[in-house]
């Protein structure tokens, strides 16, 4: 193996290891987002939550949490979900997103810059 498959593989682990921490984040996120909302906003969220893990890890290439700016967060990915997705109004994007950070914040205790 080359020394730029070796680097290639060992970045693709990193970003695939914040995608799964993520992903069972996003999975707690849910949980808890059941006791206050209807099934149709958890999975709407969720579903916005999902497309944003992908986005950060694959396709900004992120690889720790701490990465994620805000910039990244708000406005990078929402003109990315609108002019890919659009499955939902650009409000109820920001809404998914303030939602999960703000989760990650006061539930599990984890802090952005």
């Amino acid at each position: 193996m080359s020394k730029e498959r070796g680097h290639e593989a060992r970045m693709k682990s990193k970003h695939e290891e914040l995608s799964d921490y993520l992903t069972t984040l996003q999975h707690e996120f849910e949980q808890c987002m059941a006791q206050q909302f209807s099934p149709r906003t958890v999975r709407n969220h969720s579903h916005v939550i999902g497309l944003f893990i992908e986005y950060v890890c694959f396709g900004r290439g992120v690889q720790t949490i701490q990465e994620i700016t805000r910039g990244i967060a708000n406005s990078a990915f929402r003109a990315w979900y609108m002019s890919n997705v659009g499955a939902v109004t650009e409000g109820q994007v920001k809404t998914a997103i303030k939602k999960f950070f703000r989760f990650l914040d006061t539930e599990k205790g984890i802090l952005r810059k």
